[in-house]
């Protein structure tokens, strides 16, 4: 994955949530990209795997201010988890 961050990402540290999402502190430099990600497992096996990154939102921090300045009573909880 490093090699992927250093090569397509420029240097931008990608934060997955185990599920679907990920979430970066910068814009990526395309709007979609498909890689092959393989990993090898600890009994040698090599797993190979369709990885598809597209650009999905811009997370709008305003209201997380509003919240930790305590003017709004709303957890704004999309933008927490994508801390």
């Amino acid at each position: 994955m490093l090699s992927l961050t250093s090569s397509y990402f420029r240097n931008l540290i990608l934060a997955y949530d185990g599920k679907k999402s990920a979430f970066a502190a910068g814009a990526l430099p395309f709007v979609s990209r498909e890689f092959v990600v393989k990993i090898t497992e600890q009994d040698g096996r090599e797993q190979e795997f369709k990885v598809r990154i597209k650009f999905a939102a811009k997370k709008d921090l305003h209201y997380l201010r509003l919240f930790m300045l305590g003017y709004q009573q709303d957890n704004p909880q999309e933008t927490i988890q994508a801390l």
